[in-house]
């Protein structure tokens, strides 16, 4: 089996229909949508098939760097995350063709669900400080828009949020009323790919307003400027298994949040999400890990670290018509390898 690494995701597809592979995996939802109307797929030599799975999809977010003074107060962080627009986003840039993600273990039964359970509030209370009532009664909810681009209600929410922090609309610019600096910050990226949702969201933000720079930037000047946590937004995947072990104290324990080599992106320095990594390694069964990862869902959740981002329940697959595959096929892991080619 030869396995080919493309750079650009159109370049891949266009060798893919060239016959340069025999089997793609679509992560462009424009392109599932639009790009599959060649002959081959018309008269039948490739077959296009979607593969429901229940893999953990893992936490992609747009992180706020916390490090940084002007994301210290978690009411400007909640504001900005009113001004995503992510309905509007699937609908008119995904065709609706992805899922909200309102976890940090999306796709899975180790994510908050609801309220909290009777245990999951016994273990909240137990620990110091004491959280805020939401936190320990309350489902997390993300805001949910019309879709039709109109933000009128998340717009005064998200200004008085603001004017709560300590910051003032002055001819359309939001102004600190200490440092009388206007509100700037920048999101940058290695991609083109992002400007079709980056760039409604920056305009967004300028409707109460922010200014947020956008920059493209090459991926060694993005690697180093992220390591060295030069930046103030990003977008990252931080990997998630449904057997989640020490790799969470390299996202999100306070001991990580200011090592450079770690992947806690948003400088997360929390004492309760401290307490409940520490009780990870005491856990005996499967419902206590839910217990556990739900509680910390929940706490890194409704501190808004960064917005969720979206997730998939099935994998987009296109291949040549050369495959069978058995009529039961895993739920938890990719099924290619359970597949044949076919005489």
């Amino acid at each position: 089996m030869n396995i080919h690494f493309y750079r650009d995701f159109q370049v891949a597809l266009e060798a893919f229909k060239s016959d340069g592979h025999d089997l793609h995996l679509e992560v462009v939802a424009k392109n599932w949508q639009f790009a599959y109307d060649f002959p081959a797929v018309i008269d039948g030599r490739i077959k296009k098939r979607t593969i429901p799975h229940q893999m953990a999809y893992g936490s992609s977010f747009f992180f706020f760097n916390t490090r940084r003074p002007l994301f210290r107060d978690i009411r400007v962080r909640q504001a900005i995350t009113l001004m995503f627009d992510y309905e509007w986003t699937n609908r008119v840039i995904f065709h609706n063709t992805y899922r909200r993600s309102h976890s940090y273990f999306p796709n899975s039964s180790l994510g908050a669900i609801d309220k909290p359970t009777s245990a999951e509030q016994k273990l909240l209370a137990s620990l110091t400080p004491s959280l805020p009532n939401p936190i320990v009664s309350q489902a997390f909810l993300l805001p949910i828009t019309s879709g039709d681009g109109q933000l009128r209600t998340q717009k005064r929410k998200a200004l008085s949020l603001l004017k709560e922090a300590g910051w003032t609309l002055k001819n359309n610019q939001l102004i600190n009323n200490i440092t009388q600096q206007p509100f700037v910050f920048e999101f940058i990226e290695t991609t083109h790919a992002t400007d079709r949702y980056l760039l409604p969201f920056k305009k967004n933000l300028e409707s109460i307003g922010i200014t947020m720079k956008y920059t493209v930037m090459d991926s060694s000047q993005y690697y180093a400027r992220m390591r060295s946590r030069d930046f103030d937004m990003i977008a990252q995947l931080l990997p998630q298994t449904l057997s989640p072990g020490l790799e969470l104290f390299d996202y999100f324990h306070s001991s990580r949040a200011h090592d450079n080599s770690s992947r806690n992106f948003a400088g997360i320095d929390h004492p309760v999400v401290d307490q409940l990594l520490q009780k990870l390694t005491e856990v005996n069964s499967q419902q206590e890990l839910q217990t556990l990862t739900r509680s910390l869902d929940r706490v890194l959740l409704w501190n808004y670290y960064g917005i969720p981002k979206w997730h998939s329940t099935y994998m987009r697959v296109a291949h040549w018509d050369k495959f069978g595959w058995p009529e039961q096929l895993p739920e938890y892991t990719t099924s290619f390898s359970t597949w044949w080619q076919k005489p």
